[in-house]
């Protein structure tokens, strides 16, 4: 893969996030999630029977200039400087059709001028995911762990975001998605429950109506 490609946290939660980068899910709880791309890059992923390898290298996260969970302003190479705004993720996993396991590491060093206080090569933003799913009859089961650490120009904060959903067909049309995720900030109040639950009706192979509802407690 080569020039602006989605990572591999954004291939890590696929199989494991029953709602997928939809409203409610856990990409509201971290939007770097479904926007988990990578300018410059180049990268590579092959599957191996059950196996799955792949990682991303890029020299410049991305040239927006507006922040934000997935915009930086790290634009690219810093004269003098091997670390600035360069980003690694790497996966490697287990999938079959009935069960799997991956896990995945993503680091973004900062840069001058970047936003969100990566001001500095020495500063980054990492994320650390494990995630397994299992499917028994027609039911999916699927969880996971997001661990992120940023070291910022302002301070170092670490989190962890948990989740565990299920999948379960109610008839050849009709779908229900449940999900339970939890935001654990350390040294911190700021922490986030959010209970999901979507009723689909399948139009087609590629349509579908849904409806959801959320609880979330903060």
């Amino acid at each position: 893969m080569l020039g602006r490609q989605v990572n591999m946290t954004y291939l890590a939660t696929q199989k494991t996030d029953v709602l997928g980068p939809n409203l409610f899910s856990i990409s509201s709880m971290d939007l770097y999630l479904p926007n988990a791309r990578s300018d410059n890059a180049i990268g590579y992923l092959g599957n191996f029977s059950d196996l799955v390898i792949g990682a991303t290298y890029s020299t410049g996260r991305d040239t927006s200039s507006a922040g934000g969970a997935a915009g930086t302003g790290c634009a690219g190479e810093v004269a003098g400087n091997a670390k600035a705004c360069r980003q690694i993720t790497a996966l490697i996993g287990y999938e079959s059709t009935r069960y799997g396991i991956n896990t995945s590491y993503d680091i973004l060093y900062g840069g001058p001028g970047a936003a969100n206080g990566l001001t500095s090569a020495d500063n980054h933003d990492q994320r650390v995911t494990a995630n397994g799913y299992v499917i028994i009859g027609s039911t999916k089961i699927g969880a996971g762990v997001i661990s992120r650490q940023v070291r910022a120009a302002t301070g170092t904060t670490t989190s962890d975001l948990y989740y565990a959903g299920v999948t379960q067909p109610l008839s050849p049309l009709l779908q229900l998605d449940a999900q339970a995720a939890r935001r654990n900030v350390k040294n911190s109040s700021d922490d986030t429950t959010m209970l999901v639950a979507r009723l689909s009706y399948l139009l087609s192979k590629r349509t579908s109506l849904y409806s959801a509802i959320s609880a979330c407690t903060t």
